[in-house]
């Protein structure tokens, strides 16, 4: 059966208006604190990140050095190939000269041999006899003898020359081809060491470059972290502050607290005791919905318990599957009116719920009287009108009251 509330009057709006205000503070101190935490984060992964842009730029001036000794190695090589290559060059031209040379007296010696062969083709052996047969002594004779053998010996060795002189002309232009073909091969080789060089230089740029590059972002980066750094802790102290203030606020606020009844103040009950309890009863409330209804609890000093007994007495724990069961989570506790009519949240609902208990606490009960039935006693004078209308809801309270007080101890 839905119990029809009667509202606070003037008091409960103010109530309502600064619950308001302390939940309003609490979710932005909540967004805050979140937000503090992503900055860490991000100042965290920004740390990583420069890490990794050190690392990053070390190894291109490390990629740059090794391209630069690679040049400084292949201008090494180019220099000794230009070296040989001159030295193949100056063999070349003096080969070509001894070649030159020798083909110069090649031609001489073929000239005389030529004559030669072309005289004896023409006279044979008669003129040789001729010369022997016209001498007129045996000592002309013997002298003409003489000079024929030095004539056939100067034949002779005309010939072994010209031989002599065609195979050294044939070795030297073997050994020519052989030192153009190295030279090709030297200047083939010193084209690719230039273009390798060329290569190497371009790549040795490019790494400087990337460096320099990857250095300036790192500066750049160093700059902003440092600037968004000081930001960051300002944000961080103020946030502290706000924090402590709050703390502060919250602690005035509870060793102020007008509930006179010690056994319904704020007791360090479990909220997964709780949950436990609320889940056994075959209650729809997460482990988040009772750790904000514990929160509220101890924000106003009112006992955990005491708030979870009145969602039983109001809503029966809202059980699981029952109809609206969105609507009856965010006011469990049946504050202004019914869930039907005042929808919120339940962090805006407990807090009503609470305040109320608050204030109708802040009168100590008479000596025969229980607390929790004194909390709907009509004769209670602080605030205005009752909690429910139900005459029975104290008692059903203090039932679910005490089932939990002994469940969760």
């Amino acid at each position: 059966m839905r119990r029809c509330k009667i509202a606070f009057g003037l008091l409960g709006s103010l109530f309502l208006l600064l619950s308001r205000v302390d939940t309003a503070y609490a979710s932005q101190l909540t967004q805050a604190q979140t937000h503090k935490r992503q900055i860490q984060n991000q100042m965290a992964q920004n740390q990583d990140q420069i890490t990794q842009q050190r690392q990053a730029a070390a190894s291109a001036a490390n990629q740059a050095k090794q391209h630069q000794l690679a040049v400084d190695n292949l201008d090494d090589k180019i220099a000794q190939n230009e070296t040989e290559t001159a030295h193949i060059k100056a063999e070349i031209d003096l080969q070509t000269k001894k070649i030159n040379r020798t083909e110069r007296n090649l031609q001489k010696d073929r000239s005389n041999l030529e004559t030669l062969l072309c005289a004896q083709y023409e006279h044979g052996t008669v003129p040789y006899l001729s010369v022997l047969f016209g001498a007129t002594s045996f000592s002309d004779l013997i002298s003409r003898c003489y000079m024929l053998s030095l004539v056939l010996e100067s034949q002779n060795r005309l010939m072994h020359e010209t031989v002599s002189l065609q195979k050294k002309l044939s070795l030297q232009q073997k050994s020519q081809k052989g030192n153009y073909k190295l030279l090709v091969q030297k200047t083939r080789a010193l084209d690719d060491l230039k273009q390798q060089t060329v290569s190497e230089e371009e790549k040795a740029q490019a790494s400087a470059t990337l460096a320099q590059n990857r250095a300036n972002t790192l500066t750049q980066q160093q700059q902003m972290l440092t600037e968004k750094l000081n930001l960051t802790q300002n944000e961080i102290a103020r946030l502290e502050e706000e924090a402590r203030q709050q703390e502060e606020i919250l602690r005035s606020r509870s060793s102020s607290s007008s509930v006179v009844v010690p056994a319904l103040r704020y007791q360090p009950i479990s909220p997964q005791k709780l949950y436990a309890f609320v889940k056994m009863k075959g209650s729809a409330f997460t482990q988040s919905d009772i750790d904000t209804i514990c929160t509220v609890a101890q924000e106003y000093n009112v006992n955990p318990a005491l708030m979870v007994a009145i969602t039983g007495q109001e809503l029966d724990f809202v059980q699981n599957g029952t109809p609206f069961e969105s609507w009856k989570l965010e006011n469990p506790f049946d504050v202004f009116g019914s869930w039907a009519l005042y929808h919120t949240t339940l962090a805006q609902s407990a807090a009503y719920a609470a305040q109320i208990v608050e204030v109708k606490l802040s009168v100590a009960p008479p000596s025969n009287e229980d607390a929790i039935i004194w909390i709907n006693d009509p004769n209670n004078s602080a605030g205005s009108g009752v909690y429910a209308t139900d005459s029975k809801w104290a008692y059903g309270v203090r039932t679910f009251f005490n089932e939990i007080e002994s469940y969760v101890q």
